[in-house]
């Protein structure tokens, strides 16, 4: 870690001494290379050459961020034993972490995005007090900025932790019912961001939903002085989820016989889908010839091919069957109402908060969604603790950590604020 800091690099950069080690570690090193990839790509290859082990070790931070979704999560239970044994063992973050936490590239276009918000927000921080309002803002001051003081409710009248998972389910029961479009980008979340380039502001919304529910539940220490009850909030909306869903047979009823394993992380379980099964079977009739398979080759495929919980395709088609049902839900009434406060559920209350989204222009829509998420992780970056940011890089860093730098490069963080009345008095003693 020291060989390969910064620090090194600019000590070589340097020094002008002459011996040839110097100049082994200066192009070891490559000082001079690209901090930021201008097409991101994984790193991991098959080649096992010298410039595929730099690129590896020169890698700035994992360039990647990981997702969690709710509605999945629901979707794809484990059997009530298997749940339990985990829980015995104290298996089950590890285990969720394997099968429902997805691993994707950071993309330089919400790069681009998070980016010019700041930048913006920075440019309208003309004195202390405005910093401070724009940085403690959680949504609300985007949707003044916008107008859409009608969602302030959705945003100041609940707790932190109950605004992210509100806005979450909200932004994936639009995300489903706004179908992608290949005739013209307005309707598939696509509009001009002032400059020219059209952003894609429904797939930014998604990745930081999904992004900001794994910290809230994978990374509890992150956003200890976020979450409040999210965790109790979380279990029991993914109750209320889980028992909609069985009445009206949506999801994985079979999971109790499936007795899915969800261990290594080389493959998500070892038992394929009845589904898949079937068809093979029908295939195997319909040709006369059973296909022989060894028993490593079966092993192997059933691992690394085959998963509990359907292909992407029939997941997302599964995902959106899901959506439109809760949409279908009459929520004229306040859900407080019909099932009382002791249960902090809000997936119905995210359901109001859906549709009074939809309601909006489908152009502005999701570029308010992607706008409150930027406000939300910004929130959430302010108010982890420094040593929890540091913690994260030995683990591949966070991409919340790097807002928050950029939070304070800017001028919208709290920790390098001196106001102007504090500054220093310099004592000139005379002889």
């Amino acid at each position: 870690m020291v060989l390969y800091s910064d620090w090194t690099a600019v000590a070589l950069t340097k020094s002008e001494n002459p011996y040839r080690v110097t100049e082994m570690l200066r192009t070891a090193l490559n000082v001079k290379r690209v901090r930021w990839p201008k097409t991101p790509g994984k790193p991991w290859t098959f080649s096992f050459g010298f410039e595929t082990i730099m690129k590896i070790v020169r890698c700035r931070w994992s360039e990647s961020f990981s997702k969690y979704n709710l509605i999945n999560y629901c979707l794809h239970p484990r059997a009530k034993w298997w749940e339990a044994t985990i829980g015995l063992f104290g298996l089950t973050n590890i285990l969720d972490g394997l099968k429902y936490v997805e691993t994707v590239d950071f993309p330089n276009e919400l790069r681009d995005f998070i980016f010019k918000e700041l930048k913006v927000k920075s440019e309208m921080a003309d004195d202390l007090e405005t910093a401070k309002e724009i940085y403690s803002a959680r949504g609300d001051w985007v949707l003044r900025f916008e107008g859409r003081t009608g969602l302030l409710r959705w945003i100041n009248g609940v707790d932190s932790d109950e605004s992210l998972v509100l806005w979450h389910i909200a932004t994936e029961l639009c995300f489903n019912r706004d179908e992608k479009s290949t005739d013209t980008n307005t309707e598939s979340g696509n509009t001009n961001s002032g400059d020219g380039q059209n952003i894609d502001f429904r797939s930014l919304s998604k990745l930081l939903s999904d992004y900001m529910l794994y910290l809230l539940i994978m990374q509890a220490t992150m956003m200890s002085t976020v979450a409040g009850i999210g965790q109790i909030r979380f279990r029991d909306t993914c109750a209320e989820a889980k028992k909609f869903f069985r009445g009206r047979n949506i999801g994985e009823a079979d999971e109790e016989k499936n007795c899915c394993l969800t261990i290594f992380p080389c493959g998500k379980c070892f038992c394929g889908s009845g589904i898949e099964e079937g068809q093979q079977k029908s295939q195997v009739r319909a040709n006369f010839t059973p296909t022989k398979k060894s028993f490593l080759s079966n092993f192997f495929s059933r691992g690394f091919t085959k998963s509990c919980s359907k292909d992407k395709k029939g997941s997302n088609k599964l995902q959106k069957i899901a959506c439109e049902s809760i949409l279908a839900v009459n929520t004229e009434v306040e859900p407080v109402a019909v099932k009382g406060d002791r249960s902090k559920s809000v997936l119905f209350d995210a359901c109001r908060l859906a549709k009074v989204l939809m309601d909006l222009d489908r152009e502005k829509r999701w570029e308010i969604i992607s706008k409150v998420w930027v406000e939300l992780m910004c929130y959430a970056a302010c108010r982890c603790r420094a040593s929890t940011h540091a913690a994260q890089l030995s683990k591949g860093g966070q991409l919340i950590t790097l807002v928050w730098l950029l939070m304070a490069h800017l001028g919208l963080g709290n920790q390098f604020q001196i106001s102007e009345g504090h500054a220093r008095a310099k004592l000139i003693v005379g002889k």
